[in-house]
């Protein structure tokens, strides 16, 4: 028995009442057998589009083209599918067109896998027609029916397979595999947004050791050659630190890039459409990778000016989970931040207006000693007060 949320049981029972079948469907079941709150319930029924939005105060059309309504309760929306069977794919994505059906083996045979391709409701329990409970429990990935023809309708869902891998730690059947190295190349014909949004829950896996599966699949060869180039030759060494990184962050997508060197790095996130905040995160801790020369606060400081805090911190986490010992490197961090020591020209006791107004410098000259005066403090946190800083700026000659 799975513990539908009242709101789910409503729906079902609404469409139940008026005579349509009505089942929870897909993830939602497959993460109840595992003993895995849903994080959404989808629902499909026999009911088509329009009696469901005749059925529910609050309604929204996600997709009546291709029959799902989603009705909303308590702020919550509850997507709600027909049945459907689909028409011709063209470009390994989405049908052409589908047709509704009232027949749910004929919904159920069009989905990717077999754990995703059960049904359950209170009144008729589990629809299992494809073995997916067994597959479940044996953790295999097993596409429906023929895989290769899975894989032909959407291609997307080979990623997903590995991903899935990664994330419940389950094996991908054999056949299942051996359709994906077929089919591999067209991934080519999916948005790079989707293979952004699935490589990153791919990475951040609890199961990310099984991360070989996206190069050995040949997926990744036909996302970036310079990623597959780089994990074909490094796989080993990104398993096993990526594995050791904490998953949530930019950690693992740091460690997974960094051997490509930051210029390649950044054409792979702009590729995938990556946007710019995680960019700039991603490669001013790959540009800034060198740890070797932290031997005091100065250049601890040095960093930090260059990276802020937030990244520098990434870098240390990076360079743990690679094996590194960063102890003395992050007490000498932690000292800095407790002591409010100055790193950044925004923390001097002192401005361009200041300086202008004391006849010390104009123009470019303003930014120039402002630099230097920071170089100063950061030696010596002492001489942050106004007046020592006063004495510097008129000391130094550009």
């Amino acid at each position: 028995m799975i513990d539908l949320p009242s709101n789910v049981k409503y729906i079902l029972d609404k469409l139940n009442e008026n005579g349509y079948e009505a089942y929870i469907v897909g993830g939602c079941v497959r993460d109840s057998i595992m003993g895995i709150t849903p994080h959404d319930w989808d629902i499909t029924t026999s009911a088509e589009p329009m009696d469901i939005k005749a059925f529910f105060k609050h309604t929204y059309d996600t997709g009546i083209k291709h029959g799902t309504i989603t009705v909303l309760m308590d702020k919550v929306g509850y997507e709600v599918t027909t049945y459907r069977v689909d028409g011709i794919y063209e470009d390994n994505r989405r049908p052409k067109e589908v047709f509704f059906t009232r027949n749910l083996k004929d919904d159920l045979i069009r989905r990717d896998f077999t754990m995703n391709a059960i049904a359950y409701n209170e009144k008729d329990g589990f629809v299992d027609l494809f073995g997916g409970r067994e597959d479940i429990d044996n953790k295999i990935i097993r596409g429906v029916g023929c895989p290769a023809d899975r894989f032909d309708e959407d291609a997307l869902r080979m990623l997903r397979a590995v991903r899935f891998s990664s994330q419940l730690g389950f094996d991908i059947e054999e056949e299942t595999f051996e359709a994906v190295k077929d089919k591999a190349g067209l991934i080519k014909n999916i948005s790079k947004e989707r293979i952004r949004e699935e490589f990153l829950k791919l990475i951040n896996g609890k199961f990310v050791g099984r991360i070989p599966l996206l190069w050995e699949s040949g997926l990744l060869g036909f996302v970036s050659s310079d990623a597959d180039a780089m994990a074909r030759a490094y796989g080993k060494e990104i398993t096993e630190e990526i594995t050791a990184a904490n998953s949530n962050g930019y950690a693992r997508l740091i460690i997974f890039l960094e051997r490509m060197g930051h210029k390649k790095a950044e054409t792979f996130m702009k590729e995938l459409k990556f946007d710019n905040k995680t960019m700039k995160s991603v490669i001013s801790v790959i540009s800034n990778n060198v740890i070797s020369d932290i031997e005091n606060a100065y250049a601890v400081k040095k960093k930090l000016n260059i990276m802020g805090t937030q990244n520098f911190e990434l870098l240390l986490e990076v360079k743990e989970a690679q094996g590194k010992d960063v102890s003395g490197i992050r007490d000498l961090y932690e000292s800095v931040i407790k002591n409010e020591e100055c790193f950044m020209i925004k923390d001097l006791k002192i401005n361009g207006n200041i300086l202008m107004e004391n006849g010390l410098a104009s123009g470019k000259e303003i930014g120039l000693k402002l630099n230097t005066l920071l170089d100063e403090v950061m030696k010596d946190p002492s001489l942050n007060k106004e007046d020592k800083l006063l004495l510097m700026a008129a000391e130094i000659k550009l």
